[in-house]
């Protein structure tokens, strides 16, 4: 069995002659297009031409990337796609809409045979995220993919027990809005950032020795951000050897590789890793304003995409946006939340709309007049075009996409409460339909 690893969730895996490829996001950025590779994978997707299986994780597009699966052959686009049955029709909708046909949605109570000895299942989220984790059951080792399945401790320990995992790839990091996208003061800000990064690692430890693995390889995190957001590299960006370091000092007996593009390694039918081979990589991320030097051009072109609306009918789709609010808040079943959103045009222009979600009236103040923030408990900050792209239906995702760069935010905590998450959750009904 051996493992060859793309970048960030892409892996190909190699069984008794059978090749599976998972999450292939290869070219491009993504969410929005604020999130590009790093390190830059070695492979596009029209290299991969004679495999026998996809799988696809989720609707994330750096698991389900529309522009790679576009560049894929269209024998690689035929094969078998394995899949978690989320039972959601939006899911089977994208991954159709990309190409994907021949689907097999998995329960974790199925099992699917590569083999005679390999048998593959998927294991969901068990707190209700749509997202998934790939579990291959070989007689070589028992090989767990975690992907962005941020499972409980209590469903790592049944997993751990159930399977008899020997390798986990594991993630080792948080993404999202915060703490970078949040107005916070600087000491604040390195502070949050500083626990973020010891909460996820605190966290991916955790999961590994509940599991029992005796080998971890951390992936799902090779990622970065360009032009007006390089910024956030030096907040959001973690090196994977720093979780390693930390690893090794409370597991001792796991052994943590750091891989990167075109790395790979086999696993003998003693159980036991060989033919290891481990490349010189930039984990730590110090070429990275060179290697944006030499992508700036395509990620000027990705800008151009991003603004290609260029403020043309935005007072409709702000009229849009304002129906869809209001339709949508019925669905708010919680306590007061004061809500300010900030449109801003290419202009500099200031489109201000307040309300609380109690409340189904919206307050239009392009003057800001009487806007007091201590009174506010979330403001966000939007740009025009990213709004005008979610509106005429460039984003899948939805209201989601916007969360990885798209827009800035404050707030008067410093931590998320449990009404600003069923906020967010709430914002992803959104729907956008001229009536």
């Amino acid at each position: 069995m051996r493992f060859t690893y793309i970048t960030h969730s892409c892996i190909l895996i190699e069984i008794n002659g059978k090749k599976i490829l998972t999450d292939p996001w290869l070219v491009g950025p993504c969410w929005g297009n604020n999130i590009w590779h790093y390190p830059p994978p070695k492979k596009i997707p029209e290299d991969f031409h004679d495999i026998d299986f996809l799988f696809i994780s989720h609707a994330h597009d750096d698991h389900l990337h529309p522009e790679s699966l576009a560049r894929m052959t269209k024998q690689s686009k035929s094969v078998p796609c394995l899949a978690p049955n989320f039972g959601a029709n939006y899911f089977e909708s994208e991954l159709r809409k990309n190409g994907i046909n021949n689907l097999i949605f998995l329960e974790e109570s199925d099992e699917y045979f590569i083999d005679e000895e390999t048998t593959i299942k998927i294991i969901k989220n068990d707190l209700g995220d749509h997202d998934s984790s790939l579990l291959i059951q070989s007689k070589q080792m028992n090989v767990l993919l975690q992907t962005d399945n941020l499972m409980s401790l209590e469903e790592a320990s049944r997993i751990g027990q159930k399977y008899n995992i020997g390798m986990v790839f594991n993630l080792t990091i948080l993404t999202g809005l915060f703490p970078a996208f949040f107005d916070f003061e600087p000491d604040v800000l390195k502070r949050l950032v500083k626990q973020k990064t010891e909460k996820a690692h605190d966290y991916s430890i955790e999961i590994l020795k509940r599991l029992g693995a005796k080998y971890s390889v951390p992936y799902a995190s090779d990622q970065s951000y360009f032009g007006h957001l390089f910024f956030a590299n030096a907040l959001h960006r973690v090196d994977k050897n720093d979780f390693r370091e930390k690893a090794l000092a409370q597991l001792p007996n796991v052994e943590v590789l750091i891989m990167g593009p075109n790395d790979n390694f086999e696993i003998n039918n003693e159980g036991k890793l060989s033919n290891i081979f481990i490349g010189d990589h930039d984990h730590a991320a110090k070429d990275l304003s060179a290697y944006f030097v030499s992508i700036r051009k395509e990620h000027e072109l990705k800008m151009i995409e991003e603004k290609k609306f260029q403020d043309k009918g935005l007072e409709d789709d702000l009229d849009l946006f304002l129906r869809a609010i209001k339709n949508n808040l019925h669905k708010w079943k919680y306590n007061s939340f004061k809500v300010v959103w900030k449109i801003v045009d290419l202009a500099g222009c200031e489109y201000v709309y307040h309300h609380d979600m109690k409340d189904r009236d919206i307050e239009v103040n392009t003057k800001k007049i009487g806007l007091d923030l201590t009174e506010v408990d979330l403001l966000i900050e939007l740009p025009s075009y990213r709004l005008q792209r979610l509106i005429n239906g460039d984003y899948f995702m939805g209201m989601m996409t916007l969360q990885n760069g798209s827009i800035r935010c404050y707030r008067n905590e410093e931590g998320l409460s449990d009404i600003e998450k069923n906020f967010w959750r709430w914002s992803y009904g959104l729907r956008f339909v001229d009536a």
